[in-house]
């Protein structure tokens, strides 16, 4: 779930006031704001340089320790429910040669995580739709992390499309874990892609007719090819669950 809306009311805006500000067409604001359609991290961008608010806090509700609770469990209480503990910390990054190499190292090689100790990075990355040059315009230092029993996970970023709805919904967030190969993938398995413009979550499969192409398969978009030469990197998702 995005917090347009909430931030905008909070600030005294109308829609209308958004609109102007941002040059989105009305109709794309609305359904962006009422998350019905899946939103260009560029476009996420402007309305987030209007509320005068990072992207992050769009995303996030709050920026205290937050309860994640897992997708199977319903209910909102304090027992049982698993509670990470986040810690606010920034990591240095090291440079990097590339373009993909110096996003990619910013997710395995940040300074100072120990991941046995401190558990799994935060970055607050959506995973959507956009170009390297928007990645790198974002923040992606880790804001926190977050250690969970019996979750073990790389790295966690927040959702904002809505491809794979009802399973994995706006607003929640995925931990990932780093494959080395993948030449054979499950395709009951959900992945993290990393093009050369887009990082999505979706499940993967050969395709039929050419084996130099994947089949992207998504609950609510019709599928579709994708070059195997295009994917830059694969990562599994191997939790989802929500900030509450």
């Amino acid at each position: 779930m995005l917090y347009i809306k909430d931030i905008r009311e909070d600030k005294n805006l109308t829609q209308d006031d958004m609109v102007e500000k941002t040059g989105i067409p009305k109709r794309s604001y609305v359904s962006y704001e009422n998350g019905e359609a899946d939103i260009q991290l560029s476009k996420l961008r402007k309305i987030a340089s209007v509320l005068d608010v990072t992207i992050s806090e769009l995303v996030e509700n709050s920026k205290s320790d937050k309860k994640v609770i897992k997708s199977n469990d319903n209910k909102n209480d304090n027992f049982n429910d698993t509670k990470p503990n986040v810690k606010e910390k920034l990591s240095s990054i090291a440079e990097t040669r590339s373009e993909y190499d110096a996003i990619i190292r910013k997710l395995k090689f940040a300074d100072n995580v120990n991941l046995s100790e401190q558990g799994a990075p935060f970055y607050p990355l959506p995973v959507s739709a956009g170009t390297v040059s928007e990645l790198h315009k974002e923040k992606y230092e880790a804001t926190g992390f977050i250690s969970m029993p019996g979750v073990s996970c790389k790295a966690y970023f927040p959702v904002i499309g809505c491809s794979f709805s009802d399973i994995i919904k706006p607003g929640d967030i995925i931990g990932i874990d780093f494959i080395d190969k993948w030449e054979r993938l499950d395709p009951d398995c959900i992945y993290f892609i990393i093009t050369h413009d887009q990082r999505m979550i979706k499940r993967l499969q050969d395709h039929p007719e050419d084996p130099e192409k994947l089949l992207c398969i998504s609950p609510n978009y019709r599928d579709f090819p994708i070059w195997k030469s295009e994917i830059k990197v694969i990562h599994k998702v191997v939790f989802y669950g929500r900030l509450v």
